[in-house]
């Protein structure tokens, strides 16, 4: 899948070399796209900084949640994973919302998927909001008995025409009962 770069996309300038690392993560070789886990590539050393593109063996979700971890409560999440979510479909991506919490990172969980929700329309980025991913952050809603949120999030898959599932109400009718 062609990744776009930054222009056009709701992509400030000042993160267009992401976007290109991004474009560049993605070319041939460049890990699969929705492959789970371990399916995407990392363009940041273990400081958080710009580096060199490790193989997809050397990153996972699980290490996405630690850089998350490592990056200071006043600096936004999406300035260190921006890269790595392009790699990442709808399972990945809530797989990412689910281990941040039982990090203890709930508020970075729904920070990283409102920061999603309010891009642009038509960003590539955007995809990312399906029925995992909304699933699992009505089920983050549970914790902190947030049902107006879960069901705000319920309606707002309604009105994009994201399909509800099983597991979609199961979630909404815990966080109503707990």
């Amino acid at each position: 899948m062609a990744l776009p770069v930054g222009v056009g996309h709701g992509l400030p300038p000042e993160f267009a070399h992401l976007a290109a690392a991004a474009a560049a993560a993605a070319a041939p070789n460049g890990g699969g796209h929705g492959s789970g886990r371990r399916g995407f590539r990392r363009g940041y050393d273990a400081n958080g900084g710009p580096g060199a593109l490790p193989s997809a063996d050397d990153f996972s979700i699980d290490s996405l949640v630690a850089l998350v971890g490592g990056t200071p409560a006043s600096q936004p999440i999406t300035d260190a994973v921006y890269q790595a979510l392009f790699q990442l479909d709808g399972r990945s991506c809530a797989l990412l919302l689910k281990d941040l919490s039982k990090a203890g990172m709930q508020f970075r969980a729904t920070e990283l998927f409102d920061w999603i929700r309010a891009l642009d329309e038509g960003h590539p980025l955007q995809s990312l909001l399906d029925v995992y991913s909304y699933t699992a952050m009505i089920s983050l809603c549970i914790t902190e008995h947030d049902v107006d949120r879960a069901l705000k999030l319920a309606g707002e898959m309604k009105s994009k025409g994201i399909e509800r599932n099983v597991h979609t109400y199961t979630a909404l009718m815990n966080v109503c009962i707990k």
